[in-house]
């Protein structure tokens, strides 16, 4: 059965349907009263006579009692049932009579760089909310607490305990900038909902004000396709529903603008791992488009340590997506060391994601080192088995982008791995104890490990030593070495392309399918090791053989990754190094495989910067090296000694820009951009803002012009008087309980009945 909501402003309860149930409750006492009253019938007898005149005298105290002690059983009951229903009241007297006058609010303050949104001509978001936020403690009375807590990621609270001092709060509330932080409103609304937990039964009236601008990123509906919004969306009415039980009266302030609207560049990034010095540097660019109608001919412009280094326009960007663009750029790196690389798009009304940064540490060549097994032989001509793959890596006489060293098996245990990118084993025995040590240590750091089969491999051998991701080091199980004509027939197996699509093949088979012969299809492997890859779909099968078994596995492990061949890096297993795909597919895989080598400098809003100190600061002195940051940014870094060395660490950054170390001449070596997923501003409206919180739509005001309640004075003000009504209950049913108990030793002096009375 549905029953009507009864109003505040008719019934001063916040659930009255609970206060009718325990209203009903006080039939039982008078039932209980009235089953006591027996039915007797007189007979008078000589004796009891002389007892009637004492009886008459106390009759009428006795009466008294009785009535009294049903009295207060009644009142405890209903006392009892209006705390439950939380019984309200919007008179200040009856607050005060009552003892609960004490108020207090919460303001969830969005200060997440959204709100830096400004119109043309027109105040910033985050500067309307500090105005309106600023007017409304100015005018506050006296008895109210409030606390003040910051809805980004930032989350040092502004006075995260409720206080009376509002003069304090209007001060810092003032002298507030927007952050650079991304939002995180359901983190605030937890921290809230704690507060008011706290706050519960020492305030009767608790008020949480969500002061924001309505932007999509608050509800989770990011730049980011991926992003799940509907989880948000579920945490945000979880909480809402959570402080309104509690007995809370929400406000969402919304001081956003209905036709918000943003460009934002979200994605800057090298296509080669590593920037090289004098090479061409190509660049991966996306520029995201927040706002309700296509943008078009968007130009892009790129400067290489200030100076401009090309443009390149975008022709369209349909609304709600981003478009990608590759810009080959005009000037290139002449010298090692740091370079900051940087991305603009004309100013709109949120400019702080109108540019990105990157810093790249750019170097001469990449340093592979090659671990040869089978080392050949001068005397019969026999090539070592690393031989294909340092020509693959080192084509030319000079200017190769990677620059192989090629040591044998017994020379792995004393060489450093420090100064390499890569390290591959071609046809070595397992590794022992401490082979397997150092070599997890190196793919944790961020290196890659590349390991080629050949006839001296023990695959179980070397997954016992090893182990299989995720607790161990390989990518996928080795097993015995297979044969292709045990699977096939014939004396080879090719590829299978059509099986194995991703982006590190989908150039070899678009050209296959455009005609074009690449010698990838026709590739003849005559043995392979049994790759058994882990069902955690964390380790990519990079190619196929036909019949489906894996022949390159990649997976990222920790900072680095594991690449594993089923095949020899020679001609022994097949003959894939002697086609002209082979160089290219080295190049591909180790584009993608390599880890970006500068992804600790390139860090977002929010994060802790973790970078090895160069050796120049380890010989000057750490402790005497200061750093450099944005404005007021005060960066506290400092040197310490961990697992990887010693690095340099930090709390989290939260101002976007540059910081290096003060070295002579400030070179950044870190930049902090903004986090992309915010730039998402477009205006939720009230109504569906009201949905995806689980609100009331009278709870939703737009362009407020203060954020004191419209109706002050009526019930929503009203004080909540549960806490000490309960109490009331506790004291009336402790005093029945001792006035029975006094009245108890009069029932043993008195008559039970009426004079000359016999119980029938």
């Amino acid at each position: 059965m549905h029953l009507p909501s009864i109003p505040l402003g008719v019934l001063p309860f916040v659930t009255p349907w609970v206060f009718f149930a325990g209203a009903g409750a006080l039939s039982i006492p008078i039932v209980i009263h009235l089953l006591n009253r027996r039915r007797f019938r007189i007979q008078r007898w000589a004796a009891m006579e002389f007892l009637l005149a004492a009886h008459r005298r106390n009759a009428r105290r006795l009466k008294f009692q009785r009535w009294l002690l049903l009295l207060l059983r009644c009142l405890a009951l209903l006392l009892l049932a209006a705390a439950v229903a939380q019984f309200t009241f919007g008179s200040t007297l009856l607050n005060r009579m009552l003892g609960s006058s004490r108020r207090a609010a919460i303001v969830v303050w969005d200060d997440a760089y959204p709100m830096g949104y400004a119109a043309p001509g027109r105040r910033s978001n985050f500067a309307r909310s500090q105005r309106l936020l600023a007017g409304w403690l100015e005018g506050l009375s006296g008895d109210v607490r409030v606390a003040i807590m910051p809805a980004s990621q930032n989350d040092a609270s502004l006075e995260p305990r409720p206080t009376l001092d509002h003069a304090l709060l209007r001060r810092l509330v003032l002298s507030k900038d927007v952050t650079d932080a991304a939002v995180d409103l359901p983190r605030a609304l937890a921290q809230a909902l704690h507060e008011v937990h706290k706050l519960q039964g020492r305030a009767s009236h608790i008020r949480v004000i969500v002061l924001t601008d309505g932007a999509r990123c608050n509800f989770g509906m990011t730049s980011n396709a991926a992003a799940d919004s509907d989880a948000t969306a579920r945490q945000l009415a979880r909480y809402m529903a959570k402080l309104r039980a509690a007995g809370c009266h929400v406000m969402v302030a919304d001081v956003g603008r209905s036709r918000q609207s943003n460009l934002a560049i979200t994605q800057l990034a090298t296509l080669r791992p590593i920037a090289l010095v004098d090479q061409p540097l190509q660049l991966s660019c996306r520029v995201y488009n927040a706002s309700n109608e296509p943008q078009a001919n968007v130009p892009v412009s790129f400067y290489l340590d200030g100076v401009p280094a090309g443009q390149q326009i975008i022709g369209r960007i349909n609304p709600g997506q981003s478009q990608a663009i590759t810009a080959l750029l005009t000037q290139s790196i002449h010298s090692r060391g740091l370079h900051v690389i940087t991305a603009k798009i004309p100013p709109d009304f949120l400019p702080v994601d109108n540019v990105r940064r990157l810093v790249v540490k750019a170097v001469r060549h990449v340093q592979m080192l090659l671990v040869d097994g089978d080392p050949g032989d001068s005397a019969t001509q026999t090539l070592a088995g690393t031989a294909w793959l340092a020509a693959a890596l080192a084509p030319l006489r000079h200017n190769n982008i990677y620059k192989p060293r090629v040591i044998s098996e017994v020379e792995l245990s004393t060489t450093s791995l420090r100064r390499y990118v890569g390290v591959v084993l071609s046809d070595t025995p397992t590794p022992d104890a401490a082979q397997a040590a150092r070599l997890r240590k190196f793919v944790a750091g961020g290196g890659t490990l590349i390991i080629f089969p050949g006839p001296r491999t023990n695959g179980p051998s070397w997954t016992q030593s090893l182990g299989v991701a995720p607790s161990g080091l390989l990518a996928a199980a080795m097993g015995p070495v297979v044969s292709a004509r045990a699977g096939t027939g014939k004396h080879y197996v090719n590829f299978d392309l059509a099986g194995s699509e991703n982006p590190i093949t989908e150039p070899f088979i678009a050209a296959q399918r455009g005609g074009r012969h690449v010698g990838l299809a026709g590739v003849r492997n005559t043995h392979y090791v049994k790759l058994a890859v882990p069902t955690d779909n964390a380790s990519a099968v990079v190619l196929r053989f036909a019949g489906g078994s894996p022949a390159v596995v990649l997976r990222r492990i920790g900072k680095g990754a594991v690449v594993q061949w089923a095949i020899t890096a020679d001609t022994r297993w097949s003959d894939f190094a002697a086609q002209p795909s082979w160089l290219p597919f080295i190049y591909q895989i180790l584009d993608y495989a390599l880890p970006p080598s500068d992804a600790y400098r390139n860090v977002q809003v929010g994060q802790r910067l973790h970078l090895p100190v160069s050796q120049a600061l380890v010989n000057m002195g750490v402790s005497a090296v200061s750093w450099f940051g944005p404005p007021g940014s005060n960066p506290a870094i400092t040197a310490r000694v961990g697992a990887q060395g010693l690095t340099w660490s930090s709390p989290p950054l939260w101002h976007a820009g540059l910081y290096g170390p003060h070295m002579g001449a400030d070179v950044p070596a870190v930049t902090v951009n903004v986090d992309p997923a915010d730039a998402e501003v477009r205006h939720v409206s009230a109504r569906r803002q009201a949905m995806l919180l689980g609100l009331p739509p009278t709870d939703i005001v737009e362009n407020p012009q203060s954020l004191s309640l419209p109706h002050a004075r009526g019930s929503a003000a009203a004080g909540n008087a549960g806490h000490n009504l309960l109490m009331a209950a506790l004291l009336a049913l402790l005093a029945e309980a001792l006035l029975a108990r006094a009245f108890s030793r009069y029932r043993h002096a008195e008559p039970t009945g009426k004079a000359g009375s016999v119980p029938t």
